[in-house]
């Protein structure tokens, strides 16, 4: 469960793994538990929580992980991930290392990951600044999916993940639902009778994807014997790419449809064909922006 600090979801993690552990007292000892991975983070940005919560140096980080393991109801996390300081951060990488080697020997966290490290100069800086105070780089989170495939396919953040031996992490691997196949230009409500969430100029760009995603799905549907879902052949490209994505689930249905899909991979062709679609799509969406932007001017 990847929480994210500043934000009211380590609150409600905290009181579904407090209800977790009572519930695991009252079953047998025989029934076999998973016990729930917790990874959290911290904003190293100049404001924390209004401007009165000015941050900078090693205290800010070690006061905003006691506060983050109040709301999650712990006393240690599994994995807590920092982003990437702004130049207005003082102190920069070397407080931030500093301040989770000394929550390292506190035993407030077991691992240490990167949130927003796209280049591989910025990912190799960040690495030996942790390792000379004694931390381990273990994971870096970034944006990948269909809608957004630049970390894999244009900027390399993938490769040089690989190539350092940080294992990467796709947050938003659905893109909000745009590269779900939920929104689209026939449907942008998704199905549901409310005000749509996307307007046309958001969706018809997408079109090749999510026409492309019907295709593997209905493909899948049929090899397999079971029903095949649009994000499900989503999700398994972000896979096929060897990031695992970090899925958000509002309901018990959408967690089945993930471990269903983590139950079979994409064919090698099948993935350099969707690869080529969102690579496509993405320079065209690119260009109109870059278009958009030069008409403001």
């Amino acid at each position: 469960f990847d929480a994210r600090e500043l934000y009211p979801c380590e609150d409600f993690l905290g009181e579904m793994v407090s209800h977790w552990k009572k519930r695991q007292l009252k079953l047998q000892s025989d029934v076999k538990q998973v016990r729930p991975f917790i990874a959290t983070s911290y904003q190293a940005r100049l404001f924390g929580k209004g401007l009165l919560d000015v941050r900078g140096g090693r205290r800010a980080v070690l006061k905003a992980l006691e506060h983050s393991l109040e709301a999650l109801q712990a006393t240690r996390v599994d994995l807590y991930q920092v982003t990437k300081p702004g130049p207005l951060y003082w102190g920069g990488e070397k407080a931030i290392f500093e301040a989770l080697a000394q929550a390292k020997r506190m035993r407030l966290l077991d691992n240490v990951g990167l949130v927003g490290y796209l280049n591989e100069d910025d990912l190799r800086r960040a690495k030996d600044t942790a390792k000379s105070f004694g931390v381990d780089i273990k994971s870096n989170s970034f944006e990948l999916s269909l809608a957004n495939p630049a970390a894999a396919l244009v900027d390399g953040t993938v490769a040089a993940c690989k190539k350092l031996n940080i294992v990467p992490f796709a947050n938003r691997p659905l893109a909000g639902g745009l590269a779900a196949g939920t929104y689209t230009m026939m449907d942008p409500s998704g199905g549901r009778s409310r005000k749509p969430r996307y307007t046309f100029p958001d969706l018809e760009p997408l079109y090749p994807i999510h026409k492309a995603l019907r295709e593997q799905a209905t493909k899948y549907t049929e090899k397999l014997g079971k029903r095949v879902k649009t994000a499900q052949v989503s999700i398994n490209w972000v896979r096929a790419q060897g990031v695992i994505p970090l899925v958000g689930v509002k309901n018990a249905a959408q967690a089945k449809d993930m471990v269903e899909a983590a139950k079979w991979d994409l064919e090698p062709e099948d993935v350099k064909e969707l690869s080529q679609v969102a690579l496509d799509t993405y320079k065209k969406r690119r260009k109109i922006t870059e278009m958009l932007a030069k008409a403001r001017r």
